[in-house]
């Protein structure tokens, strides 16, 4: 029974985890019509809307003057990556230093949730063997403890670790913002309230 849901959530997390670091996380010339059918508006941002007729090109967000390309809604430069990537969430130089972004952003948080699960789950039998090695110590061998703590404290870290940017990632979601614009209006919100700026001449 372990193995089994120790397997199943290590086996979610890699397919999880293949995902991120294979698929592009989202060219910013995207249609939503390659992508297949997509009912949520959010979703059909594309090329199209970018060029209207009357669009004004110079104005910020919509021309990306280091790719020299349009500039979808909700796209951002990645200045580490070199391109624009349509919903971009972030950069993430652990999975492989690729951007997080429209095609790689449920997958990502899929990660999280099952890299969660996976050590709470490995820290709960550990802790769980722990004890069992401690009530009766003629049963197991004198270094089970030892590796079951290493275990146990490896698992509780990765919970709480990982666990919390899930949380947090979750809170995204229950609103439409992304990680990058969340830190911005973050930041917007502290530099407005600060003395400094309701002081300022300016």
């Amino acid at each position: 029974m372990h193995l089994l849901a120790t397997y199943s959530l290590t086996s979610l997390a890699f397919s999880s985890l293949i995902v991120c670091v294979a698929c592009d996380p989202g060219p910013a010339n995207l249609i939503p019509s390659q992508q297949g059918a997509n009912t949520d508006a959010d979703d059909e941002i594309s090329l199209t809307d970018a060029l209207m007729p009357n669009e004004d090109y110079t104005a910020p967000g919509r021309w990306c003057r280091k790719c020299w390309a349009p500039k979808p809604e909700r796209t951002h430069h990645c200045s580490i990556c070199g391109r624009c990537v349509l919903k971009m969430d972030h950069h993430c130089p652990w999975l492989g230093s690729t951007c997080i972004g429209h095609r790689t952003y449920p997958a990502f948080v899929h990660f999280l949730c099952s890299v969660t699960l996976l050590a709470t789950y490995i820290a709960i039998i550990s802790i769980s063997a722990l004890l069992d090695a401690f009530h009766n110590p003629f049963l197991v061998h004198e270094f089970t403890p030892v590796h079951e703590l290493r275990l146990a404290f490896a698992g509780i870290v990765f919970s709480l670790v990982i666990g919390s940017f899930a949380c947090y990632h979750l809170y995204l979601i229950s609103y439409p913002h992304l990680c990058c614009c969340a830190i911005f209006l973050h930041y917007r919100r502290l530099v407005i309230h600060s003395p400094i700026h309701r002081f300022s001449p300016n």
